[in-house]
């Protein structure tokens, strides 16, 4: 009878899969540490800075919360609440951030991400390009250096805006820098960054436009320049609760 022939995979098909193989294990091995659902959080009228195993720094705004997962797949941060700067360090796996309804994708950049009522978001760039993505609307804008762009809880994004990129997160240095914005907003922060608690509840000012700079550690100064300049008090309510109301002329 003929001989039996026994079949042999191809040495260079071999060669191939160990070569697989073995790139698998060195990039295990080179990849931080598997990192699920780590939660960092900063108190209110503090903020804190992290070192990520990736080498990524982490800087959380007063009254703040970022969860991490990293795998060997990528690295995500979601922010749950308040404002985060991301100094990302550049490698292979994408670094994404989900804020409320948009997701932000990097790979090595510097930028912040705020939340406001945890449900709109702005994104602002430092240094470097990221892509900010509507998972429901399907849009996604590109931005570099001194850009931002808003985006509403149903995921409408606004059109690209300038910034100051020397101004992007300036709340790590102690300065709460503000250009048209809500005094709703402007409240909030205070809040934050004060220990105290500041209410706008009269829609008719809620929207009353503030620009300025001030120091979150002379949080009265900035009461008293806000009073100065737009038609509002600060009236204490309870102990460490404040009402911003329209002011009457007497």
């Amino acid at each position: 009878s003929p001989p039996v022939r026994r079949w042999a995979p191809p040495r260079l098909a071999v060669g191939a899969a160990c070569a697989g193989v073995a790139a698998l294990v060195v990039t295990a091995v080179l990849m931080p540490e598997r990192m699920s659902g780590r939660l960092y959080a900063a108190p209110v009228a503090a903020t804190e800075s992290h070192r990520l195993p990736d080498g990524s720094t982490l800087v959380i705004g007063a009254d703040s919360r970022v969860r991490i997962d990293y795998t060997w797949l990528g690295r995500t941060a979601t922010l749950e609440r308040g404002e985060a700067y991301f100094d990302v360090a550049h490698e292979r796996r994408p670094f994404r951030v989900h804020a409320a309804a948009v997701q932000v994708t990097v790979h090595g950049t510097r930028f912040e991400v705020r939340l406001e009522d945890t449900r709109d978001a702005r994104v602002r760039v430092a240094d470097g390009i990221v892509a900010v993505e509507s998972p429901s609307t399907g849009n996604v804008v590109e931005l570099r250096r001194g850009q931002a762009v808003d985006s509403t809880s149903q995921g409408r994004l606004s059109t690209v805006q300038p910034v100051d990129p020397d101004q992007v997160a300036a709340w790590r240095q102690g300065s709460l820098v503000y250009r048209d914005a809500p005094l709703q907003l402007v409240a909030a922060d205070l809040t934050r960054y004060s220990g105290r608690r500041f209410v706008v509840n009269d829609p008719k000012i809620a929207d009353l436009r503030v620009t300025g700079i001030f120091r979150a550690s002379a949080i009265d100064d900035a009461l008293q320049s806000i009073e100065t300049v737009l038609p509002v008090r600060v009236v204490p309510a309870a102990k460490d609760v404040y009402v911003v109301m329209p002011r009457t002329d007497d």
